[in-house]
């Protein structure tokens, strides 16, 4: 433990951090331990007691092996210790992209970005409203030049067919 320690504070681990992850693996190890174990447990025959020996014994030499493959993959690269690990330091240490405040600054500009849109959009409508009411105006004009032209054509007619008469 002090060695897996170690290697964590060489790593650039805060103490707590270091001793966090040595704690975790050193659960995970008692725990494969006690898997192991786990046939003893209430294996107390008073009336048999080589059948309680021999219990015990068996789940003794089952924790030699799970200790066996620990030390033939020199702890740290057990597949249930480097789980743990791995768990650990994307719990612990895996950091979101960007902070709140670049967050709320990026926000701040699109919501910057769209308020200028909208006030493209606004204007081109502003625009266009323009356009159609000068259209329109330019339509009634024209309706009352045609009026007033029909009313001239009339007059000069009815002058026409006077003189004629």
């Amino acid at each position: 433990m002090s060695q897996e320690y170690a290697t964590w504070q060489t790593c650039g681990f805060t103490k707590k951090d270091a001793w966090q992850i040595v704690c975790q693996i050193a659960r995970c190890i008692f725990e494969d331990l006690q898997s192991a174990r786990i046939s003893a447990r209430n294996v107390q025959d008073l009336e048999d007691a080589d059948f309680t020996t021999a219990s015990f014994i068996y789940a003794t030499l089952k924790c030699h092996d799970v200790m066996e493959v620990y030390v033939k993959h020199q702890f740290h690269a057990h597949p249930h210790v480097s789980s743990v690990i791995t768990r650990h330091l994307a719990a612990n240490f895996i950091k979101p992209d960007k902070s709140p405040d670049s967050k709320l600054t990026a926000f701040d500009s699109k919501v910057t970005a769209l308020s200028s849109k909208v006030d493209s959009c606004v204007s081109k409508v502003d625009e266009l409203v323009c356009k159609e009411k000068e259209r329109k105006e330019k339509a009634k004009q024209d309706k009352e030049k045609t009026k007033l032209a029909k009313e001239q054509a009339k007059k000069y007619k009815v002058k026409a067919e006077d003189s004629d008469h």
